[in-house]
């Protein structure tokens, strides 16, 4: 359960550098970079060890060989699995409803 605890905040303070409240900064940073991350692109393809680059909100670079920038906010993806869209984070789709129903 500890993996997934650390999973858990990891993906929310990503989540909190897109939307600029990390704590401790006194703004967003402008380039954030996941690096290393198995990714599912929106095709379907895996990218087994791939880097994200996103500037100021916006997806900039996917893939093998997306160069991270020198001024990015790097985060250490091993272990990530990073999709693409939104999610909400109140959603229940997936979850298998208690008892089995």
């Amino acid at each position: 359960m500890i993996a997934d605890s650390n999973h858990m905040k990891h993906a929310a303070i990503a989540l909190l550098a897109l939307l600029g409240a990390v704590p401790g900064r006194a703004e967003a940073p402008k380039v954030l970079a996941v690096r290393n991350a198995r990714i599912v692109t929106a095709s379907g393809a895996v990218i087994d060890r791939g880097n994200v680059v996103v500037r100021d909100g916006l997806i900039e670079a996917v893939g093998a060989g997306a160069a991270i920038p020198a001024d990015a906010w790097v985060m250490e993806g091993p272990g990530w699995t990073v999709y693409p869209g939104f999610t909400d984070a109140l959603s229940t789709w997936g979850i298998p409803r208690a008892g089995g129903g």
